[in-house]
């Protein structure tokens, strides 16, 4: 499948292929990993482009199979392709919906109908929308009655609030189709969604709009919500499609906003990423690169591929040596395992800086920085196609290929 390559002498071990899974269709999204029944052993669920779920154990034994079949009229067929009918786009997710202990699935297809599995991968039901639901769902108790409600977007321009049982609680109508995964804050009563105008708009759970932040660009990316080290209040982190980042309030105030040179499609992960005591955003970018950014808005380091990286990063102590390290796949075909701490490298001739930097000279060449901050490569692992996305189990990761393919690296020593 590829060649691993160690790069760090404080590193010891390899990644090697501990099973390959092929699904039979191309994937359009990564995998997702959960203890669905409460057991301790973790579910592995992939959803395919021919509108198949899929969930197996730690050791790529299939578990279940659920096939979506629905009947389409002409209309539609006019403006779908024939194979991407029932196509998944979003990794699906898992949620305790009805207090029983077990997880259900819950998943959007490009027809516009929203499913919910049990954790045998039977259906519980469905609701449909009035078009594609590119994004995720969220499920979250937002009116206090002790059970969950199922949040999501549509591009028929509307967010949805259901029971838990799929009856319609509420929507929420813009002017514009809704492709991001939500997210909210129980604390501040609030869901945060991004739509295709670009603006990161602020619900409230009672459906009250409380304020809109203008991007440059459609937002694609999840919010992320979090507490930064030494804070009290959360913040709100996003990418946007105009190659930026925002961390904004929850009054809508901005903090900052980090620019990138390609457009950010997925959420970031807000954590103490180099074990500093201090929190770090991590971010992925379609310039090929992915950022360790300072909680005050700053670069503090970053790593640059062969191709965009259009996924989620992955935090996740990979060799078991108590330091996590930062995951990424690209579609360059490759996986990076990076260390959370950076690395500086000079970009001059030692000495150089010395002999311009006297009093008199004023080139821009003495205010350059002479080196910079970039992430520091422990592996790289190839496969054969764009890496769709990466999760984790408790040991291992979890590969999601362009293919069909998923595949299960391990480290061994």
């Amino acid at each position: 499948m590829g060649l691993l390559t160690s790069l760090s002498l404080k590193k010891e071990g390899r990644l090697t292929e501990k099973w390959t899974y092929d699904s039979k269709s191309s994937l359009l999204c990564g995998p997702s990993v959960s203890n669905l029944n409460n057991d301790g052993d973790e579910s592995i669920v992939i959803a395919t482009k021919n509108g198949t779920i899929i969930c197996l154990d730690e050791n790529a034994s299939l578990k279940w199979e659920f096939r979506i079949s629905e009947k389409i009229d002409s209309v539609d067929l006019m403006f779908l392709e024939a194979e991407s009918i029932h196509s998944i786009l979003t990794p699906p997710q898992a949620y305790d919906i009805d207090g029983d202990g077990k997880k259900e699935i819950i998943f959007g297809t490009q027809l516009g109908t929203l499913y919910v599995l049990s954790s045998q991968g039977k259906l519980l039901w469905k609701f449909a929308t009035g078009s594609a639901i590119r994004g995720g769902a969220l499920s979250c108790d937002i009116n206090n009655d002790g059970k969950m409600e199922i949040i999501f977007g549509s591009d028929d321009k509307k967010l949805y609030v259901l029971t838990n049982k799929g009856k319609l609680l509420w929507t929420h109508t813009l002017s514009c189709g809704i492709q991001t995964t939500p997210a909210a804050s129980q604390k501040q009563r609030s869901i945060v969604f991004g739509d295709d105008d670009g603006n990161i708009n602020c619900l409230s759970f009672e459906k009250k709009i409380l304020w809109s932040y203008q991007t440059g660009g459609k937002i694609l990316a999840e919010p992320t919500i979090a507490t930064l080290s030494g804070e009290d209040g959360e913040l709100i982190f996003c990418g946007s499609t105009d190659n930026k980042i925002y961390a904004l309030d929850f009054q809508g105030n901005l903090r900052w906003a980090f620019q990138t040179q390609g457009s950010i499609l997925a959420k970031c992960i807000v954590a103490d990423i180099d074990e500093d005591g201090i929190t770090e955003i991590l971010v992925t970018s379609c310039d090929n690169s992915v950022y360790m950014i300072s909680r005050d808005g700053e670069k503090i380091w970053s790593y640059q591929t062969d191709f965009w990286i259009g996924s989620p990063p992955v935090l996740m102590d990979i060799d078991n040596d108590k330091h996590a390290e930062v995951i990424v796949g690209s579609y360059d075909h490759n996986l990076y395992v990076l260390s959370g701490e950076g690395s500086y490298v000079l970009d001059h001739i030692p000495g150089l800086s010395n002999i311009i930097h006297q009093a008199g000279h004023y080139a821009d060449i003495q205010t350059q920085d002479p080196g910079e901050n970039i992430g520091k490569k422990i592996w790289q692992y190839g496969f054969s196609d764009i890496i769709m996305g990466i999760a984790h189990t408790k040991k291992d990761l979890i590969v999601a290929v362009k293919t069909g393919k998923i595949v299960c690296l391990s480290h061994t020593r």
